[in-house]
């Protein structure tokens, strides 16, 4: 509940009110809580924001967040940056017409241009009955791909 507590005002509030309003047949206990990385002493992530302004833009951007890791080179060194574990994408995540058609061309496409999907990915699920864990994986901790978190809204990252 910290979570909520601290960030509510920055979610889009049509997003926080159904996820809030499940009564107690339609949610597990606990399915709102992401804690599977709490067990780590260091988590690398990469934030994205307003990525549904043009898919061009987000494609540009979609290969980099897609590396592995990230080389930097200073001067004489180079700096060598993991990618992140965990993407966090939020703010205008399709505009002006937030639709399934401009979800999938504006926001997954070039993400999927970017880094090619595992084999477990069916495109059906682009926008609808999301699997909640792939297939062969029991719990999310075992998951070792990077994880991606998308709060739609205006402006909140």
């Amino acid at each position: 509940m910290i979570s909520v507590t601290l960030f509510v005002g920055l979610f889009d509030m049509r997003v926080m009110q159904a996820a809030m309003n499940k009564g107690p047949d339609e949610s597990k206990s606990g399915d709102l809580l992401y804690d599977h990385l709490d067990g780590k002493d260091e988590l690398s992530f990469d934030i994205m924001a307003d990525a549904g302004d043009c898919g061009n833009s987000t494609y540009a951007i979609a290969p980099l967040l897609a590396q592995r890791s990230l080389v930097v080179k200073s001067d004489d060194s180079r700096l060598i940056f993991p990618g992140g574990e965990l993407l966090l994408i939020g703010g205008n995540l399709v505009y002006p017409n937030p639709c399934s058609f401009t979800y999938e061309q504006h926001c997954f496409c070039p993400f999927e241009y970017a880094l090619q999907p595992p084999a477990w990915y069916m495109p059906e699920h682009i926008t609808l009955e999301n699997p909640e864990l792939p297939l062969g994986v029991s719990e999310l901790r075992q998951y070792s791909r990077p994880q991606c978190f998308m709060i739609p809204g205006n402006h909140v990252l």
